[in-house]
């Protein structure tokens, strides 16, 4: 397999497969030994290399196959992550909103009851004592409304834990 000069007219079989891995060979025409009779040899030699060529490309695609699941483990584990930080971030979000609401309603209670105590410290005011203006009266009832609407003990219960029970059900 030594490269060298050629006789003029000899055939020359040269097999390479492009890649790296595998080297080119080439058989020619020798002193006493043509092409034909070293078939054998070129047929072992072609066998060996296909042989060698597919078990590198079943090593390489089953490499290939490890590293795209590799990928797609570490992608779904990605995507499980970012779905339950979403979900734990959607119950914050729903436990803060619902304080808030509780909040809210103890708020209107103390400010309904603080507009009612007013309304009755202001009934015992001195001047009223000499007699109720009309301006006096519209007040209280304006005020005595305003009280009726916040406080939530004037609400149904249904109406107060309407917006509650959507958010324990899920559906929003």
């Amino acid at each position: 397999k030594e490269l060298g000069v050629k006789p003029p007219g000899a055939a020359t079989l040269r097999v390479g497969s492009g890649r790296g891995d595998i080297p080119f060979e080439e058989w020619c025409d020798g002193d006493g030994c043509p092409l034909e009779q070293q078939l054998t040899t070129i047929t072992r030699a072609l066998l060996y290399r296909a042989e060698k060529t597919q078990r590198h490309d079943a090593e390489r695609h089953y490499e290939w196959r490890l590293e795209r699941r590799q990928e797609r483990l570490k992608q779904l584990e990605a995507q499980r992550l970012e779905a339950e930080r979403k979900r734990l971030a959607a119950i914050e979000a729903r436990r803060k909103k619902l304080r808030e609401d509780i909040k809210a309603l103890a708020q209107d209670a103390r400010v309904a009851q603080d507009i009612r105590d007013m309304v009755e410290r202001l009934e015992l005011h001195p001047d009223l004592q000499r007699g109720r203006p009309s301006a006096f009266a519209a007040w209280r009832a304006e005020a005595l409304e305003l009280a009726e609407r916040l406080d939530p003990m004037r609400r149904p219960l249904e109406q107060l834990l309407a917006d509650f029970a959507v958010r324990v059900s899920g559906r929003n």
